[in-house]
């Protein structure tokens, strides 16, 4: 390992131990201790809460600690890419570097032709949407709407309806998951919840009267 190498995995090691020992408030988001492309486990063991800055910290000192593993440099430029769970705000040296480590996870990688034909396509229009936003649905705020029929009423209640007892029945299948995890995790409740990135006072509703 050379010394450049040698001195982000220091980096990377001290960063780690630094969030082991103090509990984040706020939003947190979870990251495997050892890549999983290194041989870690996906276990409570190899998993810690970080806020995002030092999540991305953490990936780009791996992929600098380690710049010849293509997983770990195409895990990093991922953390420049936003999704309906998390939006990441970047400066422009930072998105250059995710840049460069996307190019270099791909770098000699053969494509097959059936991924070659879907990237020939157009995009379609409810990806655009969802990439620019629903240009109708904008267009069309704070206009005002004519009078519904009572089988349309009818339609929007039953469709409400359906999507709460949705809702419930998943908040209870995730409680019932957790905790039956948490009974064999022997952590406690504020442990717990760092460990699955949920706030603690959610957390405490889920695991209530354990």
């Amino acid at each position: 390992m050379s010394i450049k190498m040698c001195i982000y995995s220091k980096r990377y090691e001290k960063l780690i131990n630094y969030y082991k020992n103090i509990f984040v408030e706020g939003f947190v988001e979870k990251h495997h201790i050892v890549p999983l492309c290194l041989g870690g486990e996906d276990t409570l063991e190899n998993l810690i809460a970080l806020p995002p800055r030092a999540h991305y910290l953490a990936h780009y000192f791996l992929w600098k600690a380690n710049p010849c593993n293509s997983k770990l440099a195409h895990a990093f430029a991922m953390m420049a890419v936003n999704n309906p769970y998390q939006h990441r705000v970047m400066n422009g040296k930072l998105y250059e570097l995710s840049k460069i480590a996307r190019s270099k996870a791909l770098k000699g990688k053969k494509l097959s032709e059936e991924t070659k034909q879907k990237m020939r396509k157009p995009k379609s229009q409810q990806h655009r949407e969802k990439l620019l936003g629903n240009k109708n649905a904008k267009a069309n705020k704070g206009k005002k709407l004519g009078p519904r029929s009572a089988e349309h009423i009818q339609n929007l209640v039953a469709a409400q309806k359906w999507y709460h007892e949705k809702r419930s029945k998943e908040k209870k299948e995730k409680a019932l998951k957790f905790r039956e995890e948490f009974i064999v995790s022997r952590l406690n409740k504020r442990q717990f919840a760092e460990i699955k990135s949920i706030n603690y006072g959610t957390m405490k509703k889920y695991l209530s009267g354990l």
